[in-house]
């Protein structure tokens, strides 16, 4: 079984049920998830993601040491780096996590399939900004020079705008129509993003939409050969 999830925004301090999701994640992980061959994190797992030099946040430290020990265990987790995630993804190797950035192919179960963040198809100003902002060498040499306790908040309020700016359903339109592209291809496109879960099939192609862990709880599935969009029971 291969597990693809993403989206959950951990760290925002603005977020309803924070605590009560990190919870529900981490039971996740310890069920669903440990019985994957495969996991793909598909992005935005954190509200902002920013690699230091030194330090790294506490309020990511449960979430990351569950991930590591699955790398541990053998279970490849593959990390998407979203259009909330910055740096070259150093730490998150040491954790043994592969990480990735754009969009990768992947044989599984004898499909092509293609992953992504989704954010590559998105030309809202809001998700502009945020590349601009914190993918340039320059800005992220400065920002180091900036005490981790007052940038990480400044960054998560930054984070925080630029999301609520994002019209959703154009986002999971735009991202719709790219994977219909992309299935020219591919048999299977998996995306995030646009924090819309979304399964379509046709003609043995599909397109999924992972959804997002705030308020859909919702994850995608890759089970010999068949491809699945569910839901966690959330009380």
């Amino acid at each position: 079984m291969y597990l693809f999830f993403g989206d959950a925004h951990f760290g925002n301090r603005y977020t309803n049920r924070e605590d009560e999701r990190i919870r529900l994640f981490v039971r996740f992980l310890r069920g669903q998830a440990q019985r994957a061959r495969r996991v793909f994190i598909i992005g935005d797992l954190f509200e902002f993601w920013f690699e230091y030099r030194t330090v790294v946040p506490k309020r990511y430290f449960n979430i990351l040491s569950h991930l590591s020990e699955m790398a541990n265990m053998g279970i490849e987790v593959n990390y998407f780096m979203g259009n909330h995630e910055f740096g070259d993804g150093g730490f998150l190797k040491s954790l043994g996590f592969k990480v990735f950035t754009g969009e990768h192919v992947f044989n599984l179960d004898g499909l092509k399939v293609l992953v992504g963040h989704g954010d590559s198809a998105d030309d809202a100003a809001a998700t502009t900004f945020m590349n601009h902002l914190f993918r340039s060498k320059v800005n992220q040499f400065l920002y180091r020079l900036i005490h981790p306790d007052i940038g990480i908040e400044l960054a998560k309020a930054i984070a925080r705008a630029s999301r609520e700016k994002i019209d959703l359903h154009d986002s999971s339109r735009k991202l719709g129509n790219y994977a219909r592209q992309k299935l020219a291809l591919v048999d299977v496109v998996v995306f995030g993003h646009s924090h819309m879960p979304v399964h379509t099939h046709h003609a043995g192609k599909h397109y999924l939409n992972v959804g997002d862990f705030l308020n859909h709880f919702t994850y995608g599935v890759i089970d010999h050969g068949r491809v699945f969009l569910k839901r966690l029971k959330v009380k």
